[in-house]
């Protein structure tokens, strides 16, 4: 007569993969967050929509500090957006956009603009396109 193994007892080794696996796991948790972090004082978000209403993506987005100290630019992703988080300190931002290939900036917006940041604050603003 053989000694039979169990089916249903799972061996040290098969334990520490699994182990393994679960610490694994909870490493690889991300945080995302649209709100202000330590290292910004507001959070100024873009969003660029064409005469449909439909969102645009592409849309080229440059913000400087009016004293000169902080500058970031970027892109709208497909949901037509641009999230950017201000440097603590910075008070007035100049905000510039251009247009990506066959679109033009509607005519009853004006660019490049000064926004006022305040502490801890969110601005959105909408750009309206024509499509060519």
């Amino acid at each position: 007569m053989s000694p039979k193994l169990s089916r249903g007892w799972i061996t040290p080794s098969k334990w520490a993969v699994l182990l393994l696996a679960a610490l694994a796991c909870n490493a690889c948790i991300v945080f995302v967050s649209t709100s202000p972090t330590l290292l910004s004082e507001a959070t100024i978000v873009f969003v660029a929509k064409d005469g449909s209403g439909l969102f645009v993506h592409s849309l080229r987005v440059t913000l400087v500090d009016v004293a000169g100290a902080w500058r970031m630019d970027g892109l709208t992703a497909s949901d037509g957006s641009f999230r950017c988080g201000v440097r603590a300190g910075v008070t007035r931002v100049r905000a510039e956009v251009v247009p990506p290939a066959g679109y033009v900036l509607a005519r009853s917006d004006s660019w490049p603009r000064q926004l006022d940041v305040s502490s801890g604050g969110n601005i959105v603003i909408e750009v309206r396109l024509t499509a060519r």
